[in-house]
C-alpha cells in the first residue's frame, strides 16, 4: 500500500505537535519541581509520615514519570509495539497522578467540615468512587483503540500514535463534575464561616477556598480546552494536550497544599491562631492537621 507524501507531511506536523507539548510539560515539572523545592524542604520533610505526606509525595514525584514515557515514545521510540505499550501504560499513570490529586481535593473538603461532613460521607465516597471507577473502565475503552504506526517514514525517530474513538472526552467531563463538587464543599462551608464570625479574609478557611476556587478555575479552563482538543483535533493528536493537564493539575495541588502547611507553620510559629479565627474555626483548625501536618 502506497503512502502520499501528503500523508507523510501530515503525520510529521502532527507528531511534531505531540512532541513539543509532551517537553513543555516535563519543563513545566521541572520548573516547578525547583521553584517549590525550598518550601517542600521546609514544611514537608521534616514533618512525620502519614496519609496526607504520603499522598503529597506521589502528588509530587509521580508527575516526572507520564511526561519522561512520553518523551521517549515521541521523540527516540521506533518500535510501534513498544510505543503502544508504552502510551498505555504511561495513560494509566496519567489517571492514577489525576485520581491522586482528586483525594487530596476531598480530604480538604473533608477537613473544613470536620465532623458534620460526616452525614455525607456514603454519598461523597459512592460519588467518587464511581466516577473514577467509570474513569478507569473509560480509559481501557480508549486504549483498546490505540495503535502505532511506528515512526512516520524509515529513518525518523518518534511514533505516531493512532486512536480509534474519543471516549476519553468522558473522563474530563466527570472529573470536572467532581472538581465541581469538592469546589462546593469548599465555598459552601466558608459562607457558613462568614456568617458565624464575620471574618474570612485571612482565615485558614479563607486560604483553603481562595487557592480551592483558583485551582478550580485554572483546571476548567484546561478542561475545556481539552474537551475540544479530544472532540475535533485529528486523530493522532486528540490527547496532546492531557499531559499538560496533568501537570498544571499537580502543580496546582502541590501549591494548595504548601500553602495550607505553610499558614500552619506559620501560626505555630507565632503562638497564635489568629484574631479572626472564631471558635468555630479553631474547632475546624483541629480537623485540619489531616492536611497541615503533611
Amino acid at each position: 500500500m502506497t503512502v502520499s507524501p501528503h500523508s507523510i507531511i501530515e503525520s510529521f506536523t502532527h507528531l511534531h505537535i505531540d512532541q513539543y507539548a509532551a517537553v513543555a510539560a516535563l519543563a513545566l515539572a521541572i520548573w516547578d519541581y525547583f521553584i517549590l523545592l525550598p518550601e517542600e524542604v521546609t514544611l514537608v520533610w521534616p514533618a512525620r509520615w502519614n496519609l496526607s505526606k504520603l499522598l503529597f509525595m506521589v502528588n509530587r514525584y509521580l508527575v516526572f514519570v507520564d511526561p519522561v514515557l512520553l518523551v521517549f515514545d515521541l521523540i527516540l521510540g521506533t518500535d510501534a509495539k513498544v510505543c503502544a505499550r508504552t502510551e498505555k501504560g504511561m495513560t494509566a499513570i496519567m489517571l492514577a497522578g489525576f485520581i491522586v490529586g482528586e483525594i487530596v481535593a476531598y480530604l480538604r473538603a473533608y477537613a473544613v467540615w470536620g465532623t458534620e461532613y460526616n452525614k455525607y460521607f456514603v454519598l461523597v465516597i459512592c460519588l467518587f468512587l464511581g466516577v473514577n471507577l467509570s474513569a478507569c473502565w473509560v480509559l481501557l475503552k480508549y486504549l483498546g483503540g490505540l495503535t502505532s504506526t511506528g515512526p512516520p517514514a524509515p529513518g525518523l525517530t518518534g511514533c505516531t500514535l493512532f486512536f480509534k474513538n474519543r471516549l476519553l472526552w468522558i473522563n474530563f467531563v466527570t472529573g470536572a463534575v467532581l472538581e465541581v463538587v469538592s469546589t462546593l464543599l469548599l465555598i459552601v462551608r466558608a459562607v457558613q464561616n462568614f456568617y458565624q464570625s464575620r471574618v474570612i479574609r485571612s482565615s485558614l478557611i479563607g486560604v483553603m477556598v481562595r487557592d480551592g476556587v483558583f485551582y478550580f478555575i485554572f483546571m476548567l479552563a484546561a478542561t475545556i480546552v481539552n474537551l475540544i482538543v479530544v472532540l475535533a483535533a485529528p486523530a493522532e493528536m486528540n490527547s496532546f494536550l492531557v499531559v499538560i493537564e496533568r501537570v498544571l493539575y499537580s502543580v496546582l495541588c502541590n501549591r494548595v497544599i504548601l500553602n495550607i502547611r505553610g499558614y500552619g507553620a506559620q501560626a505555630q510559629t507565632t503562638g497564635d491562631t489568629s484574631s479572626d479565627v472564631n471558635s468555630s474555626e479553631v474547632t475546624t483548625s483541629i480537623k485540619l492537621t489531616v492536611i497541615t501536618n503533611v
